[in-house]
């Protein structure tokens, strides 16, 4: 039994990251999936911008709460990567599947998750575990872990550095030009 749920979560894990893969080149940007697992699920860039953006990827299937519309989904996220004194920005997506959709991506900083975790008393830490345990609970136009709001964090792609910044704009067409002859202040003069 425990081999069948390992396959399942396996199988969830991979969906959740494919889904936010998915997500980030729907928004222009490339994606990358690193060889080795070092905490970092997906690397995302901008063919010409140097920046890459390092995303952990957490999945969970919400359960329905009593009340219509509510929801709660929870993931975890390992201790020693979020209080981990890296100079590399990491950025968390929780990937919510409900029913048989997702419903929605949480689009966190590790800094800000380390800020909520600290002042706010966001999520449990469950020591023998080494995990930070969120309980994300999901309502029409809310989003709440023990008591404290998340919303600004529901879908927002934003969050990511890259999305803050417009696309580049592509060069014109110089070879299309040359088809076309000199432009008319080119012209030679006939004088």
């Amino acid at each position: 039994m425990a081999k069948q749920r390992s396959n399942r979560d396996a199988y969830t894990g991979r969906g959740g990251q494919m889904a936010a893969q998915a997500e980030l080149l729907m928004r222009h940007l490339n994606v990358a999936v690193p060889e080795i697992d070092e905490g970092e699920d997906v690397f995302a860039f901008r063919t010409g911008i140097g920046e890459v953006v390092r995303i952990q990827v957490k999945t969970a299937n919400a359960s329905p709460l009593k009340e219509a519309g509510r929801y709660v989904g929870r993931v975890s996220v390992p201790l020693e990567q979020l209080l981990a004194s890296s100079r590399e920005e990491l950025y968390y997506v929780f990937a919510i599947r409900r029913d048989e959709s997702w419903a929605d991506f949480v689009i966190i900083s590790r800094q800000e998750l380390i800020l909520l975790y600290q002042d706010e008393g966001v999520g449990h830490p469950n020591q023998r575990a080494g995990e930070l345990q969120l309980h994300l609970s999901f309502g029409p136009t809310t989003l709440t872990c023990g008591g404290v709001g998340l919303q600004a964090y529901r879908n927002a792609w934003q969050q990511l550095p890259l999305l803050r910044q417009p696309p580049l704009q592509a060069a014109p067409d110089v070879a299309g030009a040359a088809d076309e002859g000199p432009p008319a202040s080119a012209a030679p003069s006939s004088g």
